[in-house]
């Protein structure tokens, strides 16, 4: 070969390569390979989200779960696993069932609580009565238990019967220390207005530990968030009108966060053109009436469930005030009209 012509700029296929430049082009290649395999990997790796929705009916109202997840399978076994926490904190907790640890705890005065899920939800609902300074009191249910809602005819009770269940209420008359409860014997203990905020928390902890990370659970109102949908947006929660049940009101954008909304529309009934629904004032002893419908947005569901069961309680200009002092964000409507919390100004929208 002569070496004269392989000097030259023009490239000859005939002149040997130095040595560097061998090990620069196999290290192009190797890279270029390697790209082209990393990208396969991560193509084949990839898995398209869906929403998986059930619906169940537990705790007097229907149970809705969507779970985002590339796994049907996994998607459905969670979502089984989650209904199940509102089967068993029924069982244990439901005021109407004599059999229920929580009837077997209002059957007396004192108490030896060997539940720990007994023992948390009843620390947990008197402290939310004494934030509230009683606008939430778990131990209205006999005042609770007088209202026939749902029930054929209904009539609602007479003063002298609201008096005199009322004698047996009222937080302060709880003595808990450690795992012992003091209480009147004829007070009943009812977390009508916390039970269903806290089986959404637990049932979210189920959906986590199952490996899902995007999911929302919904329980009449009672909602809590986490993650992203699958198109890896906010959740967005409908607040409906309180008097025009098709209308939503406003669309509240959320994440890993709770929403519960209290109302006077749905659990109801109406004697000589008055209505009577389920939120007690626990200081009357008769249903509420300085609201008719309220949101608050929570960190975890059972707080977002108590609190709105209490701001509903204090009405709208006491409510207000108390969000803000609890730095929490909500919606209170009362006959006049709507007010908002300062927080939600900027992001949401009224059509009311």
């Amino acid at each position: 070969m002569d070496s004269h012509n392989c000097n030259k700029k023009k490239f000859n296929m005939n002149c040997p390569m130095k040595p560097s430049k061998w090990r620069l082009v196999l290290s192009a290649l190797l890279g270029f390979i390697l790209v082209i395999g990393f990208y396969s990997i991560y193509r084949s790796r990839q898995v398209t989200l869906h929403e998986y929705k059930t619906m169940q009916f537990h705790m007097d109202t229907y149970i809705k779960i969507i779970v985002v997840s590339g796994d049907r399978e996994e998607a459905e076994m969670a979502m089984q696993k989650a209904f199940r926490v509102f089967v068993d904190l029924d069982s244990k907790f439901s005021v109407f069932d004599p059999d229920s640890m929580l009837s077997r705890l209002n059957n007396g005065g004192s108490s030896q609580i060997n539940d720990k899920g007994l023992l948390e939800i009843v620390e947990k609902s008197k402290n939310y009565a004494v934030l509230t300074k009683g606008a939430f009191d778990p131990t209205i249910g006999a005042v609770k238990l007088l209202y026939p809602i749902g029930r054929e005819n209904p009539v609602p009770p007479g003063n002298d019967e609201i008096e005199r269940a009322l004698e047996n209420s009222g937080y302060e008359k709880i003595k808990l220390s450690g795992n012992k409860l003091e209480k009147p014997a004829d007070m009943i203990i009812d977390f009508g207005g916390i039970l269903k905020g806290h089986a959404v928390d637990r049932a979210m902890e189920v959906l986590r530990k199952s490996g899902i990370e995007s999911a929302l659970v919904d329980a009449g109102g009672n909602i809590r968030v986490i993650g992203k949908n699958a198109e890896g947006k906010a959740w967005r929660i409908g607040v409906q009108h309180p008097r025009s049940p098709d209308k939503i009101m406003t669309v509240i954008s959320l994440n890993n966060r709770a929403v519960a909304t209290s109302g006077d529309y749905q659990r109801c009934f109406f004697y000589k053109g008055v209505r009577y629904h389920h939120v007690i004032n626990p200081h009357t002893g008769k249903p509420a009436r300085r609201a008719i419908g309220v949101t608050v947005i929570a960190p975890d569901a059972q707080t977002a469930d108590a609190i709105s069961t209490a701001v509903f309680v204090m009405g709208k200009k006491k409510g207000i005030k108390f969000l803000h002092k609890e730095k929490l964000d909500g919606i209170v409507i009362d006959d006049e009209g709507p007010a908002i919390t300062s927080g939600l100004k900027d992001h949401v929208v009224l059509d009311y």
